[in-house]
């Protein structure tokens, strides 16, 4: 029951790392990688950047251009089953789902006109041209269908954004990383000290640990729980 509700939070949430942090500025993703990399607890990391949010009539899902490198794309579930993740300016790689929105076949080499927000407080947007170096099966239980740009691409277009810009709810160029442990004792301490270590203080920033690993807090399986479920198992066993 653990491991499948763990499953499908996953998969719901996108996110199959153990922590991740979203919405950093250049300053604080600097702190936070530095910390990330000094850690004995971690065993690897992913990075990205979210640039902004598809913009085609033809959607009928929400759509998110991003940076991210091949641990940041397994952590959203979300690695090219043909092809690969783009390397050059002009390559994407995306959920079949928005190439069939856009009546684009799903074949490397194809080329596919994109237009994200840039930011949406100011309107402003981008087109552009790519060609398809990879591909998966897109899943419409999940929240939001990806496609991956190059860092070259997203490092050169990403908006400029500012501390001040994300406490204001701009989130168009934030990076964000996601983290597995070593193991999965002490997820939320190890998760704080990181936080604390990179100079994250306040509520709700830096590291939060992903919920499908979260098995005892409030809202999932409580520690009483589990143990009023195994004891009722080893009273079915006696009475049989």
């Amino acid at each position: 029951m653990i491991l499948s509700k763990r499953a499908t939070e996953i998969k719901q949430f996108m996110d199959s790392a153990h922590a991740s942090a979203q919405n950093l500025s250049e300053e604080g993703a600097k702190r936070l990688q530095q910390t990330i990399e000094q850690s004995e607890d971690v065993k690897r990391y992913g990075s990205g950047i979210f640039l902004g949010a598809g913009m085609d009539e033809r959607f009928g899902f929400s759509v998110e251009v991003r940076y991210a490198d091949e641990n940041m794309a397994e952590s959203f579930n979300c690695l090219p089953t043909t092809g690969r993740l783009p390397e050059k300016k002009n390559e994407v790689a995306l959920s079949s789902m928005v190439l069939e929105a856009m009546g684009v076949t799903p074949k490397i080499g194809e080329e596919v006109t994109l237009t994200w927000e840039v930011n949406p407080m100011l309107k402003q947007y981008k087109t552009d041209t790519f060609q398809i170096c990879g591909f998966w099966q897109g899943d419409k239980a999940v929240l939001g269908q990806m496609v991956w740009v190059s860092k070259d691409y997203a490092k050169e277009n990403r908006y400029p954004v500012t501390q001040e810009a994300l406490e204001n709810g701009i989130y168009n160029g934030e990076k964000e990383y996601s983290v597995w442990y070593k193991n999965l004792w002490n997820l939320e301490k190890k998760t704080e000290k990181i936080s604390k270590a990179a100079g994250f203080t306040k509520a709700g920033t830096g590291m939060e640990i992903n919920p499908a690993y979260n098995l005892f807090e409030e809202d999932s399986f409580s520690f009483s729980s589990l143990i009023i479920m195994t004891l009722f198992v080893i009273l079915l066993f006696v009475l049989q």
